[in-house]
């Protein structure tokens, strides 16, 4: 009977293990499949960092871009305002200036035909401010021919 008993008690002892054994693996299956889930999570995670990490590289160096981009506009929009601000000045000038030949040609016809009172009223409307060269010639041969007719 001793021998049963012995017998038993390792049957129950070979089940324990057993039993043990199937319950480590049970438990090694199951963290094992933990960690691959934790460790899917961690890679899409470092996935994400990466992706944003880069996202925001390329943001940067696009608002580099865009930045340089606005300089360089403004810049242009500088040059073009103050060279259109020279241009109308030019346009203003010339513009005296072809009102003053107007005169100038109204002043000489009016000398021409004989009307005097009417060259000198004319001809204290000119602009010497806008004379050029050539107009300033005239004008000193019209202003000579008026005193003298006048």
């Amino acid at each position: 009977m001793e021998e049963k008993k012995s017998n038993r008690s390792l049957f129950l002892y070979t089940a324990l293990i057993f039993i043990a054994a199937i319950a480590v693996i049970a438990l090694s299956f199951f963290s094992q499949i933990n960690a691959e889930k934790s460790r899917e999570a961690l890679l899409v995670e470092e996935k994400s960092a990466n992706s944003i990490m880069e996202k925001t590289a390329q943001l940067s160096e696009e608002n580099r871009i865009l930045l340089e981009t606005t300089n360089s506009l403004n810049k242009k929009i500088e040059e073009l305002t103050n060279e259109n601000t020279q241009m109308a000045e030019r346009v203003l000038s010339l513009d005296k200036q072809m009102n003053n030949a107007k005169i100038m040609y109204d002043v000489f016809n009016n000398i021409q035909i004989g009307d005097i009172k009417q060259a000198a009223k004319d001809f204290e409307s000119l602009d010497p401010m806008f004379f050029t060269e050539e107009q300033e010639i005239f004008y000193n041969y019209l202003q000579k021919r008026i005193r003298k007719l006048y």
